[in-house]
């Protein structure tokens, strides 16, 4: 007599689906709980995901867990440059010319942001307006501040 054990899927509380198998090798130690998506990715690459490796849900619902709807990122990095990319593409850019602003919020081409070795991208993450905005307020809270100095004396 052969018993067919159904697995439970619940959708935990921050949208991901989750089902119980302690026996998993992506099983939570805790309660043997496993993301569904990412047995459904270690299911459709055959082996286990690389140390570090993520799924994105192409999509952005957690709870849509097809194949054709996750990629497999080697890390947070490419993870989070997926995202980026996606917000470009949403606020009617061109991820490969242009970029939003951190601070005014626009899309604007990457020509008019200031080289920089800090970022990840080797752009500032404020356009030269916005850093330019940045810069005469820095220059006037100094003075303010020399000048109250003076003042003092």
């Amino acid at each position: 007599m052969t018993i067919e054990v159904t697995r439970r899927k619940v959708k935990h509380a921050d949208g991901y689906i989750i089902f119980k198998d302690p026996a998993h090798p992506n099983a939570r130690p805790s309660d043997g709980y496993v993301l569904e998506h990412i047995a459904v990715a270690v299911k459709a690459l055959g082996k286990p995901l690389p140390p570090g490796a993520m799924v994105h849900h192409h999509n952005e619902i957690k709870s849509d867990n097809r194949n054709c709807n996750l990629v497999i990122c080697e890390g947070n990095g490419y993870h989070q440059l997926i995202h980026a990319r996606m917000r470009i593409l949403a606020a009617g850019g061109d991820p490969n010319t242009d970029k939003i602003c951190q601070t005014c919020r626009q899309v604007q081409s990457k020509s008019n942001y200031h080289r920089t070795r800090s970022c990840p991208d080797g752009l500032n993450r404020n356009c030269k307006t916005c850093m330019a905005e940045w810069y005469r307020a820095r220059v006037a809270r100094k003075g303010q501040h020399v000048a109250g100095t003076r003042e003092s004396d």
